[in-house]
């Protein structure tokens, strides 16, 4: 026989009602998405903040108010809403916050004028086929110490460059990244011996406003710098960061590489960027080139040009480097003068290291060493 009684729900719900576990449900979710703010808030990730700093105390309030009513109402039956909520809580916040901090990107961090303390200019250096494209950042109070950052192959002045670039800001220096031959907004084409002009007249234009000039190589970037210095060029310290005596990218290296996506530090790339952001930013543009890579990096010869530098030396290499292993960077280290100072980065891959603050900051304790006291009011009031 069929009963007439009326269909009854779990915790006494009836159909088409709003029944106890979908409001614990709903309140789990409100819990994960505030521990998510609070997280991202406590480590600084405004990329991937919904809220932002000034909302952080109410962000705990809720937090703990939330904490108190569902620890209080939690049943041995109803655990397993705690993690579904935090999967739905998850994919809410992802979304929402990869739509809400959409405007964070390199692009504004670059913009010409004052940004969080640190002015910024645009820059197009004179150079024969050129001009030069130039990136320079320094402290609001001027500086008398400059730096000249070469990137990298299939990079260019702003991929990924702002960690390292408000680093060595912060401390005091004023930062000028350049686009190599071949690389950005630079029209000439990426060529050997040419591309050693870039270092020199970036050098030469940012004599010509600070006291002292250090230059700092990425990669293929330090190939270039060591030969420019190791060709004559004044320089009054050298830094060379992850820089290869040649190389041999397979599918292993890229797999090893892509660890990458769960390494702190670019992670923390979102304490100035969002997602999106950061995604697109992967993407650059076809090298111009009439020379391979690994043919460049060869003939720049790392290993010959060490020994010729007489200017204090500082080389960085990351321990877990899948492209660079620590074995080449042990026999630039053997080839280079006395005095010239090993860091290793135990943790560090090739693609963490130059975006790695920790390596920024040491890289600018070093260079604090070298220089001293480095603030002036002097640097380029009209670049």
């Amino acid at each position: 026989m069929e009963s007439n009684a009326p269909t009854q729900l779990p915790d006494g719900g009836n159909p088409g009602t709003i029944t106890i576990p979908m409001i614990l449900f709903a309140l789990w979710i409100s819990w994960w998405l505030c521990a998510l703010e609070l997280v991202v808030s406590l480590l600084d990730w405004q990329g991937l903040a919904l809220l932002g700093r000034r909302w952080r105390w109410i962000t705990l309030g809720l937090f703990v108010g939330l904490s108190v009513r569902l620890l209080s109402q939690l049943s041995r039956g109803r655990w397993w809403l705690i993690p579904l909520a935090g999967l739905v809580g998850l994919l809410i916040f992802g979304i929402a916050v990869t739509w809400r901090r959409r405007q964070l990107s390199p692009a504004a961090l670059f913009a010409p004028g004052l940004q969080g303390g640190r002015r910024v200019h645009e820059l197009a250096i004179p150079l024969q086929g050129g001009p030069l494209p130039a990136i320079l950042v320094e402290p609001e109070s001027g500086s008398r110490v400059g730096i000249l950052v070469v990137h990298g192959a299939g990079d260019h002045k702003t991929h990924f460059t702002w960690p390292l670039l408000h680093s060595l800001v912060d401390a005091g220096f004023g930062a000028c990244a350049i686009d190599v031959d071949g690389h950005g907004d630079n029209p000439r084409t990426l060529a050997f011996p040419t591309v050693l002009e870039n270092v020199v007249a970036g050098v030469a234009w940012l004599r010509e406003r600070y006291s002292q000039v250090a230059v700092l190589g990425i990669s293929q970037g330090g190939c270039i710098v060591a030969r420019a210095v190791a060709e004559g060029l004044a320089a009054d310290a050298v830094v060379l960061l992850e820089t290869p005596t040649t190389v041999h990218i397979t599918r292993a290296v890229i797999r090893a590489e892509m660890r990458i996506l769960a390494h702190p530090a670019a992670w923390a790339l979102h304490r100035d960027v969002g997602s999106l952001a950061l995604a697109r930013s992967w993407r650059t543009a076809p090298t111009r080139t009439t020379i391979g890579t690994v043919d460049l990096i060869e003939r720049l010869d790392v290993l010959g040009s060490v020994g010729r530098i007489s200017a204090p030396l500082l080389l960085v290499y990351g321990g877990r480097d899948a492209v660079v292993p620590l074995a080449q960077g042990r026999a630039v280290a053997a080839a280079a003068p006395a005095g010239t100072t090993l860091l290793v980065v135990p943790r560090a891959t090739h693609l963490s290291l130059s975006i790695d603050r920790r390596v920024g900051q040491m890289v600018a304790a070093w260079l604090r060493q070298q220089f001293g006291a480095v603030h002036q009011k002097q640097g380029p009031d009209n670049p």
